[in-house]
């Protein structure tokens, strides 16, 4: 492994962060899609989920494409427990089927999981993309 492995990851401090509550954090990929990391705590459990960008907003899982999106959302949510989205001018089909835990399971059934995303503990900080294992 070269000695700068690891030299580009994201790091996130997670000690600011509030039990149920989500940061975005932009990955600084910029291809076809880019690449922006949900990071979320759930009674003391970090928990952070992959979302694809374009033209800043995020693409919503499809359950049976992988890399594929089932709509767009520019504002995500946590609301009693539930990851959603709180745009204004999406379809009932989507208010309704775009609910996962906070563990990112689909809620509905209708939409694929959330993906998640290798972490490891550095003190305070999280390293976005590396295995604790």
């Amino acid at each position: 492994m070269p000695a700068n492995a690891g030299e580009h990851l994201i790091r996130f401090d997670i000690g600011e962060l509030k039990e149920n509550r989500f940061v975005i954090i932009d990955s600084g990929f910029d291809g076809y899609w880019g690449h922006s990391y949900l990071i979320l705590k759930d009674r003391g459990e970090v928990r952070a989920f992959l979302l694809l960008t374009r033209e800043n907003r995020y693409l919503m899982p499809s359950k049976h494409h992988l890399w594929s999106a089932s709509g767009y959302c520019q504002k995500p949510q946590i609301k009693d427990q539930v990851i959603s989205c709180e745009d204004e001018d999406i379809y009932d089909w989507q208010k309704e089927g775009w609910r996962w835990n906070l563990k990112g399971e689909s809620l509905s059934g209708e939409f694929g999981a959330l993906e998640v995303i290798d972490y490891a503990y550095e003190g305070r900080f999280i390293a976005i993309g590396k295995s604790s294992r």
